[in-house]
């Protein structure tokens, strides 16, 4: 059996390789930076229940974001909603009629004062608008906003469900309230509460029927509503932040049985069940699953068929169950062959129309309606109609072996310039730590270094989820360590393959992404010739210590002593593991960049490093953005700081 295996998705587009060959024989002058960090055109696109109106949000000539109204039959698009100073996110319909969406600050989204400008409800005309919740200052804080939970089940109603966040001290969640809320009058009926109660499913009669609980000792509890009494029975326990038996529900078949997402005890992978809501059971064997994948699948229904299954493995698939949908999937792969094409159809179909999302590693996301009865696909915009797809790099998925024999997953982006053999290299290590970092589709930052001539490295390291069970528990109280080690053994995997250059490689990264850059220029310095944390974490206690970061302290005192490190049974192990301690051993070239209104990572973690290490390491460059949070959102800020990247690296590990 071989250590590595490739999964090839970008073979489809070889006819636009075919384009590109003949563009890099005319040497082309590098792809503006703002091509690949601009906002999108296009952000979302959503299908009105009937299908003859579609909700876009699209960016206006501002730079922000506005609901439009485009009908399916004239073509013609309407301006529903906007503001001249926040951004129009999430619309949802409510009915064929009347849509909810919120207001937000897109250029600051993870910062601390990004806040988040209530919940609104408008006609698709543009007519009746209402701030639902009484905030309508255009920047609010708030920390646990109300929230959509629900609209009322295939029926035509201005009423939808919204959870109501209660907090305790220091903007702790304690449980959520739910609520009835009429779109047109703003009045709320509430729904019984349920102690400790943080998320809830309504079933086919509009009735809560599953509540989620969450324990102040990090532990979870599934209930279902009996139907027959009324009462709520316990359904299985969870550890909320280990994650072994938690309970997703995704849908249902009828008022009697639910669809659910769960892992068996002794199985290694989420898989898709049913469960019997009288007898309060789950079918033996999955109805959907995926080998070596966690399954997070969406059911996609008309009316009250169920017509299939959305997930995603490597990529996106869809299984469909309904014939009239394989053929149209069928048709509309024959149309767009370069892209995985994935099709919404409307709740409650009443003229002949699909909306499809088509795109690819190297194909942004554009938007088309498919017109069911005439086959004729009529494409409505891009998301990124800068981007060349004919110059953008191709990325594979690909699995390795680690030095204790873990089967790592890993990214591999390869710039389109023709050129063969070992390249300089930049490994990009993701952010969470422990979700899954990377997918088949276009990504800026890897696209970005590959456009300047850079092979991407993004390794799926121990405790990345979306793997299985195992693999994620692998991970628990290895930072700096085993995580640390799959990091490097992917590196060593792209050298021994001839895919790298061992003497032109750099380690970035942001956030956790970040603190492993520092890591690995500490542990590896054979490996890494430079390094580039944005946002990362520099002290793991600092992550305990510090009072206005957004961990809760839930998460403080029950999620990381198992998932990080114990405070104080791990002292020494969080001493050796953090780069605060260890920035006299790290002498190669640093970039170091932080925002000023970050609440994930407080600047405090940078400024410390920088401190320590610019008392050893001449070759430190500090970057700070007042205000931006956790990342870059504004564009002037992203083209700054990837402009520096580009000459950062061109200095140490260029041509």
């Amino acid at each position: 059996m071989k250590a590595w295996e490739w999964t090839r998705r970008g073979v489809m587009l070889a006819a636009l390789g075919a384009a590109a060959v003949g563009a890099m024989a005319a040497a082309p002058e590098p792809i503006p930076v703002q091509v690949f960090f601009e906002s999108p055109a296009i952000r979302e696109a959503v299908l009105s229940p009937s299908g003859r109106h579609l909700a876009i949000i699209a960016k206006n000539k501002d730079d922000h974001t506005q609901l439009v109204i485009l009908d399916t039959e004239t073509m013609k698009p309407f301006v529903a909603a906007g503001s001249p100073k926040l951004d129009v996110v999430g619309p949802i319909w409510v009915n064929d009629k009347r849509l909810i969406y919120r207001l937000g600050d897109l250029e600051r989204t993870y910062s601390y004062y990004a806040g988040i400008g209530g919940m609104y409800a408008v006609d698709r005309d543009g007519g009746e608008p209402r701030d639902l919740m009484g905030t309508s200052s255009e920047r609010t804080m708030n920390f646990n906003p109300p929230s959509f939970a629900g609209t009322t089940w295939m029926r035509d109603s201005d009423t939808i469900f919204v959870a109501m966040p209660q907090t305790a001290n220091h903007y702790e969640l304690d449980h959520v309230l739910v609520r009835k809320l009429d779109t047109r009058t703003g009045r709320m009926t509430p729904l019984p509460a349920f102690s400790r109660g943080w998320g809830w499913t309504f079933d086919p009669d509009d009735e809560p029927r599953f509540v989620t609980t969450v324990a102040r000792e990090g532990k979870g509890t599934n209930y279902v509503r009996d139907p027959a009494t009324g009462e709520w029975k316990d359904i299985g326990s969870y550890d909320i932040f280990a994650g072994e038996g938690d309970l997703d529900v995704v849908g249902f078949a009828d008022r009697n049985t639910a669809y659910v997402v769960r892992k068996p005890k002794g199985h290694e992978f989420k898989a898709l069940y049913t469960f019997d809501i009288k007898a309060r059971t789950f079918s033996a064997d999955p109805l959907v699953e995926a080998k070596g994948f966690d399954l997070e699948p969406v059911i996609i229904r008309s009316r009250n068929q169920v017509l299939g299954v959305r997930y995603e493995t490597d990529a996106v698939s869809t299984i469909w169950v309904d014939e009239g949908m394989k053929k149209m999937q069928a048709d509309i792969d024959k149309v767009l062959p370069s892209t995985i094409n994935v099709i919404s159809v409307p709740l409650r179909a009443e003229v002949p129309i699909a909306l499809v999302r088509a795109y690819s590693d190297q194909v942004p996301t554009v938007i088309f309606l498919y017109d069911t009865k005439t086959g004729k696909l009529q494409e409505i915009g891009k998301s990124r109609p800068a981007v060349d797809p004919a110059r953008m790099a191709q990325l594979d998925f690909v699995k390795l072996k680690t030095r204790d024999g873990l089967s790592m997953p890993a990214w591999v982006t390869t710039p389109r310039d023709g050129k063969k053999g070992p390249r300089p290299m930049v490994v990009l290590v993701h952010g969470g730590p422990y979700v899954r970092g990377g997918s088949w589709n276009w990504s800026p930052d890897a696209q970005f270094l590959a456009s300047r001539g850079y092979l991407v490295l993004e390794p799926e390291f121990r405790g990345s989820t979306g793997f299985g069970f195992s693999y994620f528990k692998a991970g628990w109280k290895q930072w700096g360590l085993g995580m640390q080690n799959d990091v490097a053994d992917a590196t060593r995997w792209a050298i021994e393959k001839g895919m790298a250059d061992p003497k032109r490689i750099c380690i970035a990264g942001a956030s956790y992404g970040g603190y492993a850059t520092l890591m690995g220029l500490a542990n590896d310095p054979d490996l890494y010739k430079c390094g580039i944390n944005w946002v990362g974490v520099t002290d793991i206690d600092l992550l305990y210590s510090i009072t206005w970061s957004d961990s809760s302290e839930l998460y403080k005192q029950y999620g990381m002593p198992v998932l990080v490190a114990d405070r104080e049974k791990d002292a020494a192990q969080i001493k050796a593991t953090s780069p605060i301690q260890l920035a006299a051993k790290i002498r190669q070239p640093l970039m170091l960049a932080y925002g000023g209104e970050d609440d994930r990572v407080p600047m405090k973690h940078g400024t410390a490093f920088r401190d320590a290490v610019m008392q050893t390491n001449p070759n430190v460059e500090w970057i700070e953005y007042p205000y931006e949070g956790h990342g870059w959102f504004q564009l002037k800020n992203n083209v700054d700081f990837w402009t520096r990247v580009e000459k950062f690296l061109a200095k140490n590990i260029g041509q």
